[in-house]
């Protein structure tokens, strides 16, 4: 009997753990789907604040940087429940969902890193015209 009641409280410690893993990965899923809208919104496009744009998307950089440790956490929190086996059965599911978190996490820097070549290029575009305008 004792033995049965270490074995169910093994489990419902797996149980748990796993939900917690679900639960940190449908946050950082979320997080992520919010910040690749902005990333890929194509503000760059119109000149008007373009410095301003600039900065903003800076300080969107450095919100990205500042969280990619919880990224890391959610994936070794992931990767550690399929190492133990306490996947209650559904280590392909958390492998899976490991994989499409960090597909994501990569295009959301790729994203976030083209959008901040095109302001650089864009807030060069408007100096060189503002110096032009100045020569005439």
């Amino acid at each position: 009997l004792k033995e049965a009641l270490i074995e169910k409280r093994s489990r419902l410690g797996e149980s748990q753990t796993l939900q917690q893993f679900s639960r940190d990965a449908d946050e950082m899923e979320n997080w992520i789907a919010e910040k690749l809208q902005l990333a890929t919104e194509e503000s760059y496009k119109d000149p008007a604040n373009i410095q301003s744009k600039h900065q903003k998307h800076q300080a969107f950089e450095a919100e990205l940087a500042a969280n990619a440790d919880r990224i890391q956490s959610v994936l070794a929190m992931g990767q550690n429940l399929i190492d133990k086996h306490q996947c209650a059965g559904s280590e392909e599911a958390v492998q899976v969902r490991l994989a499409s978190i960090a597909d994501q996490w990569e295009f959301l820097t790729q994203k976030t890193t083209e959008k901040s070549l095109k302001l650089k290029e864009a807030n060069k575009q408007r100096t060189y015209i503002a110096a032009v305008k100045d020569l005439v």
